[in-house]
């Protein structure tokens, strides 16, 4: 294994299509970002807020819905064709930014923009370390899957049996640290993805797309536990 990592590490110095490849990557995320604040920006301004988050059949249909592009994206990325692929990315960030318009209600616009600032400088550094590292981060792979899913069941108990302040600020210390891990070991299992599917241009591209979404995720993640954390109720 760290025959095929040192391999992929000196690869990556002189393929430019790496380059491109996380060129791509990151632009569809930088517009997925961009998509999720427009429509979290239009809920907030037509006035929207009121009926989608009063309304429960609603507001949990929208996220199982999201829930469901996320996954057929994730799980069936091999089978989808690479428009088809960004067209569900597009829409899984525009619901999302439904979602998120809550986030204008709950904190104070003065808290949301500096936070959102720090979530960017945070992210790119970690994806910097995580591109650049010798530090194979491979074995991070379990743990970080299975802290995932222990931060949803956690979230959810929270949600429905505890909904305690204190235990929700645990869980965002928790999200902060496992999507921070992520971000860093997602960067680097990208560029061996990259060299598993090069010269395959449908590969890459459908690659492209579900490498946008997993940063997307890792990024809002960042961002929502930040806002947690320190924001300031409105």
């Amino acid at each position: 294994m760290n025959e095929i990592n040192e391999k992929t590490q000196r690869d990556t110095l002189t393929d430019s299509g790496l380059t491109d490849f996380f060129i791509g990557i990151y632009k569809w995320m930088t517009v997925g970002v961009l998509m999720s604040g427009i429509f979290a920006y239009l809920v907030v301004e037509i006035g929207m807020f009121s009926f989608i988050f009063s309304n429960p059949i609603f507001m949990y249909g929208l996220i199982g819905i999201e829930l469901v592009i996320m996954l057929g994206i994730q799980f069936l990325i091999k089978k989808l064709s690479p428009s088809l692929a960004l067209w569900l990315f597009l829409i899984y960030a525009s619901l999302t930014g439904i979602t998120l318009s809550v986030i204008f209600y709950a904190y104070e616009i003065s808290s949301i923009i500096p936070t959102f600032a720090g979530a960017v400088a945070l992210f790119i550094a970690l994806a910097y370390f995580g591109f650049t590292t010798k530090k194979f981060l491979a074995s991070w792979g379990t743990f970080l899957s299975v802290s995932t899913f222990a931060i949803i069941f956690a979230s959810l108990l929270n949600l429905f049996v505890f909904q305690n302040s204190i235990f929700d600020t645990l869980i965002s210390a928790v999200v902060l640290l496992v999507f921070s891990g992520l971000t860093m070991y997602d960067n680097q299992a990208y560029q061996s993805i990259y060299f598993s599917v090069k010269g395959n241009e449908d590969e890459e591209k459908r690659y492209t797309i579900l490498g946008a979404l997993h940063m997307y995720i890792n990024f809002i993640a960042i961002f929502q536990s930040l806002l947690n954390l320190f924001g300031s109720n409105e």
